[in-house]
């Protein structure tokens, strides 16, 4: 069989025939021969921030039969050992990167184990990080009918209850992987996931700083796919696609972000309980089945949201910019070299947030009805 690419040119040109070859083989088994590959880009300008995203499309045969598969590949394109902020948003990948291939196959361990269903997350299949080229390979979810929710219009109750419940399994299983080794963090065996702004450098810490103190505009979104909706138009089943901010914190501090980033303000506060107690009986089912007690009370987790509200309203709005933006209001992330350049970008970036509070009442709605939670709780003023 004769192999053949139409890539087209940018980062996708670093997808080659060897990389699809160990992905078909990782995927379909070694007895499949790969009869031909194209890359097929499906992604607009603001759909991804910090890397490119798009996909492979591949023929191949088995067992005497032609078939088709498509992979989604999602690609860093920053990787300047000499400029701090570039390396460290290379480190972010490769800490998506690390969740993918070795901490999601522990967790899902630890679910099936106790006769649960895996996480709804994207298989994956192979990560290639070298000599500047860092990719990974993962399921393509849209075949099987998912898609991607907009990232501008906001989630009602169902879609938002169906994370919620999502991120309590994922939450839950890495409760029951830590209680495997009680008197050790399991997350000190990997690489990269306690890494985050604060610790990697004093220059990318300086820049985050300048970044964060400039305008309240960037915070990478919690992604997901919906897949079907019953008979009333709800959904019934949601994947969680991005997964580069992953650490270790308090779960509160997920819940915050999702709630304020994706919702309005009347909708987050009425449904607010409702939120809770779904996300806290997930979690209590997950550790039951695993025969652990829950460490904490529904009321201690409203607490503790509570306590982590800053962080939520912090993170969300600058989100909720990037969210909004299209064509040339997207945060030019290449352009940020210097600290110097942070700061213009970040001046620039004030504007937008400013055009965007006086035009589009949808952003103007989400933006302030977090700062309103602050006034009322005292937090601000």
């Amino acid at each position: 069989a004769t192999t053949e690419s139409t890539a087209l040119g940018g980062p996708q040109s670093n997808i080659t025939e060897a990389h699809v070859k160990r992905v078909l083989k990782a995927d379909k088994g070694s007895n499949a021969q790969l009869n031909s590959w194209n890359v097929k880009d499906f992604t607009q300008k603001g759909d991804n921030y910090a890397n490119v995203v798009t996909s492979v499309s591949v023929s191949y045969s088995l067992h005497g039969q032609d078939q088709s598969v498509s992979y989604v590949v999602k690609i860093n394109t920053k990787y300047n050992v000499d400029n701090d902020m570039e390396l460290f948003t290379a480190i972010i990948f490769k800490k998506e990167a690390e969740f993918y291939e070795e901490i999601i196959p522990l967790l899902n361990s630890e679910l099936t184990s106790v006769g649960l269903r895996e996480l709804r997350m994207p298989k994956w299949f192979y990560t290639h990080c070298e000599d500047g080229q860092d990719m990974i390979f993962l399921e393509n979810l849209r075949p099987q009918g998912y898609q991607m929710f907009d990232r501008r219009k906001v989630m009602d109750v169902p879609h938002a209850t169906l994370v919620l419940q999502e991120l309590a399994r994922m939450h839950a299983a890495s409760r029951l992987l830590q209680a495997r080794t009680p008197d050790e963090d399991f997350c000190d065996q990997f690489k990269y996931i306690k890494t985050n702004w604060i610790n990697f450098s004093d220059t990318a810490k300086e820049m985050m700083n300048n970044f964060f103190a400039s305008s309240i505009c960037n915070a990478e979104e919690m992604l997901h796919k919906v897949k079907g909706y019953n008979e009333d138009g709800d959904p019934v089943e949601v994947m969680l696609v991005d997964l580069q901010l992953n650490g270790v914190a308090s779960l509160a501090n997920d819940l915050n972000f999702f709630l304020h980033s994706s919702l309005h303000g009347n909708d987050r506060k009425i449904n607010l309980q409702n939120f809770l107690t779904s996300y806290y009986y997930t979690f209590t089912k997950v550790l039951e089945a695993g025969g652990e007690a829950t460490p904490f009370t529904l009321q201690e987790l409203h607490q503790e949201y509570m306590n982590k509200l800053e962080y939520g309203v912090l993170f969300s709005t600058m989100g909720v910019t990037m969210m909004f933006s299209e064509g040339s209001d997207t945060l030019d992330l290449d352009a940020m070299k210097t600290n110097e350049d942070v700061k213009r970008v970040m001046e620039e970036w004030q504007v937008t947030t400013i055009k965007m509070m006086d035009t589009n009442p949808a952003f103007r709605s989400r933006f302030l009805a977090s700062f309103d939670e602050l006034v009322e709780q005292g937090l601000t003023s």
